[in-house]
């Protein structure tokens, strides 16, 4: 008896672990340096130019309050109109390289996955159910890319601005940047009791879709024996249940989605309070000035946008990255199994 065990291919596709999907994202990344590196740094300072406004309204309060002239008010009028300004006009191109660097990854990868799957033997296509074959490079390619137009750049974007609003938030006071940290707790909270749960709960989303995509693929393409055989009713039935298990996990992935929500409600309403309280015992010790204590509430204040823009766009973004996941797991499939060209991926470890 041979002692070398025969391999047997799993009945399902791959899905790949979010640290492959990092390490192709970031391979990629780093084949195009000069795009990835205008997106990083033009997103940066649209945000840092949209804090300094705020930054520069404390220095416009201490200026009132310490009677300088009207020139000086005026400049730093001028200061807090220009930088708005310029701050909309880098998020701009910062979301436009954002984006054109999303289609460029979603390109390559939408062409690996393809390649991928041409390349299977037919036998394979027919082990792991055809539904399965093509919701990934169809409807996860779909989702994939309405993530990267809409929810990935602004994921992005909000995520480099509520850094530099926390710096900023340090720089007017390191007793009110502690204060704001205070939140930092409940939003962790909020985070750890959320991520574990979410990312197995759609990837269950997708799993349905698949299988919803593999009843109706099999009852067409058999439509004749299903008529011959007067099983119409079985395949309809078949058909609902798994429709029924697509709508069932999106109605779970919305209300779980909207505890979260209230966890991070919960989070702002905490760092808002420590920050007035902490606010206040400075100002009657005399510790801080009147525009750094009305300065930082603002600043705080400015991070909600970005996080709520987070946490709306989230949901997006975790179906987008369960999706690169399954398409990246497609570009993982043993090489052997593959009678044509390459899909441009290493297959993982094991």
């Amino acid at each position: 008896m041979s002692t070398t065990a025969t391999r047997v291919a799993p009945a399902t596709l791959r899905t790949a672990t979010g640290r492959e999907a990092t390490r192709w994202v970031t391979a990629h990344c780093r084949e195009i340096p000069w795009l990835t590196t205008a997106t990083v740094l033009t997103t940066v300072v649209g945000a840092a130019l949209q804090v300094l406004p705020v930054l520069l309204l404390g220095r416009v309060v201490d200026g009132v309050v310490e009677g300088e002239s009207r020139s000086v008010l005026l400049t730093v009028g001028v200061l807090m109109g220009a930088a708005a300004l310029l701050g909309a006009v880098a998020t701009a191109v910062s979301t436009y390289l954002i984006g054109r660097l999303g289609a460029d990854l979603l390109a390559r990868l939408r062409e690996g996955a393809v390649r991928a799957v041409l390349g299977m033997p037919s036998a394979r296509v027919e082990q792991v159910g055809r539904g399965d074959v093509l919701s990934r490079v169809g409807d996860d390619v779909a989702v994939l890319s309405k993530g990267i137009r809409m929810a990935i750049p602004t994921v992005f974007s909000a995520g480099v601005l509520v850094f530099i609003a926390t710096v900023g938030m340090f720089g007017l006071d390191w007793r009110l940047g502690l204060a704001g940290a205070g939140a930092l707790p409940a939003y962790a909270l909020a985070l750890r009791w959320y991520l574990p749960r979410s990312a197995p709960l759609y990837k269950k989303q997708r799993v349905a879709q698949a299988d919803r995509a593999q009843a109706l693929i099999s009852g067409l393409n058999g439509i004749d024996t299903v008529r011959a055989y007067r099983l119409e009713d079985s395949v309809r039935e078949q058909v609902t249940h798994e429709s029924w298990r697509v709508r069932n996990y999106g109605i779970e992935v919305f209300r779980f989605f909207g505890r979260f929500v209230g966890r991070e409600n919960r989070a702002e309403f905490i760092g808002l309070v420590l920050i007035l309280v902490v606010g206040y015992a400075l100002l009657e010790a005399d510790a801080a000035s009147l525009g750094e204590v009305a300065a930082a509430p603002l600043m705080f204040h400015r991070l909600f946008t970005p996080l709520g823009a987070i946490m709306f766009t989230f949901d997006e973004a975790q179906k987008s990255g369960a999706s690169l996941t399954r398409l990246i797991g497609v570009l993982g499939e043993p090489a052997e199994e593959r009678l044509v060209g390459d899909a441009g991926v290493t297959p993982a470890d094991t």
